[in-house]
């Protein structure tokens, strides 16, 4: 499944069942996200997610996309940097 969500400011939840192998971009910096988890799929999902917050359900493995940040849609952010959890 490929995705992309543009928030408006009233959106504020996104609840994302899983489990699905997925190639997603969301940016609602208002939206709590939750994510549901599960299967061992080593390709769970592929993206960015600018949200509020965001809770990942049981096992999940989460890829950033570094060339969203070269020629994704220009939205004012970019990450620096981020820290892989172990």
């Amino acid at each position: 499944m490929a995705l992309a969500i543009k928030g408006l400011p009233t959106c504020t939840s996104i609840d994302m069942g899983g489990p699905a192998a997925m190639t997603a971009y969301i940016y609602a910096p208002q939206a709590n996200l939750s994510v549901g988890g599960g299967g061992s799929d080593t390709y769970d999902t592929v993206g960015a997610f600018f949200v509020g917050q965001i809770t990942f359900g049981g096992h999940i493995n989460f890829h950033f996309d570094e060339q969203l940040a070269r020629t994704g849609p220009t939205i004012g952010y970019s990450p620096l940097m981020w820290k892989e959890v172990q």
